[in-house]
């Protein structure tokens, strides 16, 4: 995945080399694009036959060019590498994911650090960084080690905080690019302070969601809206199109009007990526809107009787008669020449209300409506997921509608409940249709059977059921949620519990148990033999030093550290027994709860966050339908996924002498199901938050003060 692209390695969106559009290796690409000269080499490759490099190397020599074979047979000092030759380009993309671009950045000077700090802090005569690197790896200095008991060190150090957003180290908040003198203390991780529970009443206004029109100026005054998380609203914000959502750069288009001809209120699925979303009509939107409303709609009325209702269609539209969006007037006439229409409206007019019934009044369009057997609902457009009242009433009343709109109206309306013109390809055919229905009683009456059918009620219910919650709560779920990591039912509109969970060790090896598994070898090949723990209620919280013992070779000393909803694991040291030797390859294994496909994933995700510090980082991610899970590793190292749920962490000379602890961190969240594909990966804002903090470590700082 060197392109930047976030394709999942192995995935038709990776590999695509020569930009025809075909996945790199598959039936459909022969990889000519490159060259053309191949015309003159017959290979068939089919399913059941395999090439090495060398087999098509045989190929060439057999026909007298013997230089590609020297030339397609060099292999890069890691016995791997991509081979090119005049008939085309063979690649196993092993050279590229050991040899990634952004490894060659150049990491930050330490003068540049030292020189800031000093800015910030003028007490010392001179501050000196603790952290350095040497090839890519980050080395702690000997003046800045931990003591064995931080109570009695009195030695003062200074943190910086270098980022955007606060940082709390040793129960200490340094702001953003501020500095604080402190004690060492046993804890150094930073803490963000990301809220993991659904606040109550009792909260401080800190916590609250914020919502502004887009031209707001901060200072206007807020009203609380009744709502499960905290949250506010400018209280002026009347009919903005524009919000957006206080300390964060998110910005909404916010419109129940009809979204064609206005491209504005179009979801495109990548401005999630520009913090662009969407309140709007459209279902794929992140806060959908509706016309419909159980406070003030009822489907669950009795159908009108057949014989005593008119034997006609009722058109209550007054405007816009010939919309472009969805050709009103040529639909209305297929219907009239073939069944009787009454038109009470302004739009082709023929018929005059009833004494004392006024078409304003909701109360009056549902009396009108249930005198006729039909109803044409004809809204403005045929776009998705754009309903009016135009149709809910129509099916509150008891009649059948035949409606005129959405693309999709059936996912939205309860089964053989409408007559929708999307099944006619001609207006003269929906009305012969019509006209079919009205004369045959017992077809009529199918089309009411959803009413007593409490299945289909129920579906309906629970699929309009977030209209029960307002919109402006609903945004500030959404945002409390993205805000503070947690996951989100995009069906629902609600909050999801914290998926991750406690961190939870076996009792008897001290290894993690839940959220992951963990485990510990010395040989790869071995790891399948190892037993998996069993997670009881009893297990235990994450406990400082306790060793962990591997083979006869290794002990390990590890740290867990469980903040912010995220996972932290620090090695302290590694004692090996046969040091010198190079025979034993130790090796972490981090068994998920995630269905990636024969180990599909996202190498080195972490480069898709800006950073100084990028090279000498290790990343890797993976993900299904529900769940995505990135792990980082503070420092350059093999990170492999070679079967489904399984990470392995090559941990050879993770710790030397003079190295700074190594730390290994896991992200576990929920899949948007309106933003994120299977195949492409771009980190929501909580883990592109929690990636920048582990890259983006706390400086640490000794002091000279003579």
């Amino acid at each position: 995945n060197d392109d930047g692209d976030g394709s999942v390695a192995g995935s038709p969106e990776d590999g695509n080399d020569d930009g025809d559009g075909s996945f790199a290796g598959s039936p459909k690409d022969g990889n000519d694009d490159v060259d053309d000269r191949g015309d003159d080499v017959d290979v068939n490759i089919d399913g059941d036959t395999e090439f090495t490099v060398e087999d098509i190397a045989d190929m060439l020599e057999d026909q007298g060019d013997d230089e590609y074979k020297d030339n397609i047979s060099k292999e890069d000092d890691d016995g791997v590498g991509n081979r090119v030759f005049d008939y085309g380009y063979i690649s196993d993309y092993q050279y590229e994911r050991r040899h990634e671009p952004f490894r060659n950045v150049p990491l930050p000077q330490v003068s540049e650090w030292e020189e800031k700090v000093f800015a910030l802090t003028k007490k010392a005569r001179r501050a000196f960084s603790c952290q350095y690197y040497e090839s890519h790896k980050l080395l702690l200095h000997s003046n800045c080690s931990l003591p064995k008991d931080t109570d009695d060190d009195d030695k003062e150090f200074i943190f910086y905080n270098n980022q955007s957003f606060a940082r709390t180290v040793c129960g200490t908040t340094i702001e953003p690019q501020s500095a604080e003198r402190m004690k060492l203390c046993s804890d150094m991780v930073p803490r963000l302070s990301i809220d993991k529970q659904i606040p109550d009443d009792s909260k401080i206004e800190k916590s609250s969601i914020i919502i502004r029109g887009e031209s707001s100026s901060g200072n206007n005054k807020l009203t609380s809206i009744d709502c499960d998380v905290p949250c506010q609203e400018e209280s002026n914000i009347g009919n903005s199109v524009q919000r957006k959502i206080d300390g964060t750069n998110w910005k909404f288009i916010v419109s129940n009007e009809d979204p064609f001809n206005k491209d504005q209120l179009k979801v495109e699925p990548t401005d999630y990526r520009k913090d662009h979303y969407y309140s709007t009509v459209s279902f794929k939107s992140s806060i959908p809107l509706s016309y419909f409303s159980f406070d003030t709609l009822d489907i669950r009325t009795p159908a009108i009787e057949y014989d005593t209702a008119t034997d006609g269609a009722s058109y209550l539209v007054s405007e816009k008669c010939k919309s472009g969006g969805s050709r009103r007037d040529k639909w209305f006439a297929g219907v009239k020449g073939n069944y009787p229409v009454m038109s009470f409206g302004g739009c082709d007019h023929n018929t005059d209300l009833p004494e004392g019934l006024n078409l304003n009044k909701q109360e009056d369009r549902l009396q009108l409506l249930k005198t006729h057997r039909f109803n044409l609902a004809f809204e403005t457009s045929k776009e998705k997921d754009y309903i009016t009242d135009i149709v809910w009433e129509a099916l509150q009343s008891g009649t059948i509608p035949i409606v005129l709109g959405a693309q999709n109206i059936k996912d939205h309306v309860p089964k053989n409940s409408i007559i929708s013109a999307n099944d006619f390809q001609y207006p003269d055919a929906l009305g012969k249709y019509v006209k079919k229905v009205a004369e045959d009683k017992a077809l009529w009456e199918s089309y009411h059977a959803w009413r007593t059918d409490p299945k289909e009620i129920q579906a309906f219910t629970e699929r309009y059921n977030f209209v029960k919650t307002n919109p402006t709560c609903r945004m500030c779920r959404w945002a409390y949620a993205k805000k503070n990591g947690f996951g989100w039912n995009h069906v629902k509109q609600e909050i999801l519990p914290e998926k991750a969970g406690s961190v939870c060790l076996d009792a008897k090896k001290q290894l993690i148990a839940r959220p992951f598994v963990e485990t510990w070898n010395v040989d790869v090949a071995e790891m399948d033999n190892v037993s998996e723990m069993t997670v009881t209620d009893d297990c235990n919280s994450p406990v400082d030093g306790l060793p962990i013992q591997v083979g006869d070779s290794h002990t390990v000393h590890r740290s867990v550290v469980e903040h912010d909803g995220i996972t932290d694991m620090l090695i302290h040291g590694i004692d090996r027994s046969d040091f010198e030797s190079n025979t034993h390859k130790l090796v972490v294994r981090l068994k998920m709860q995630v269905e990636n496909v024969e180990g599909a994933h996202f190498p080195n995700p972490h480069k898709l966050v800006k950073s100084e510090r990028s090279a000498a980082v290790s990343s890797i991610a993976m993900q299904d339908e529900k769940t995505r899970i990135t792990v980082l590793a503070n420092w350059v190292t093999k990170i492999s996924c070679p079967e489904e749920g399984i990470v392995d962490i090559s941990m050879d000379d993770a710790l030397q002498e003079d190295d700074s602890p190594k730390q290994i961190r896991v992200i576990i969240e929920d899949i948007s199901a309106i933003e994120q594909k299977m195949t492409e990966f771009y980190p929501s804002t909580f883990s592109q938050q929690m990636i920048q903090d582990f890259v983006e470590p706390v400086l640490l700082f000794y002091m000279d003060s003579r």
